[in-house]
């Protein structure tokens, strides 16, 4: 009786959930992923030194490391997706295939204040995770 009596409380928990659209589609729509900070320019450096100059043009990215232990290594022309998640709060996503590196970046140019979290490497022997934080110290955009 006692298994019967727990069913029974799951099932009307299941249709009072079911029944008041708990599970209904938020009212909130996500934006498409787009390339929301084109003409805008990033100088950052992470707590570990490590500094890039990252810019974002025609739904492409650059990048160079102006400081630590990967200075002067750069590339350019990779296309990037980004999403708004609030006023001036992005989040950045691309995949370098032929390097091969899957990063994404949280951008809060309020706060000026950055996060990375990515797979550098990804399928190769050396493939390392990233995972870090930084501080924004400048940054540019089209007038």
């Amino acid at each position: 009786m006692k298994s019967i009596g727990r069913v029974s409380l799951w099932v009307g928990l299941a249709a009072v959930l079911i029944s008041s659209n708990v599970f209904a589609q938020p009212p909130y729509k996500f934006g498409d992923a787009t390339h929301l900070l084109d003409g805008t320019g990033l100088y950052y450096q992470y707590q570990t030194g490590d500094a890039a100059h990252v810019t974002f043009d025609n739904g492409l990215m650059s990048y160079e490391w102006v400081a630590g232990a990967g200075k002067g290594r750069s590339d350019k022309d990779i296309p990037y997706n980004s999403r708004q998640i609030e006023e001036n709060v992005y989040l950045v996503q691309w995949d370098q295939k032929d390097h091969p590196d899957f990063m994404t970046l949280y951008i809060d140019l309020n706060k000026r204040i950055i996060y990375s979290s990515g797979v550098r490497l990804y399928g190769t022997p050396t493939q390392s995770a990233v995972f870090d934080g930084g501080i924004i110290q400048h940054i540019e955009t089209e007038e």
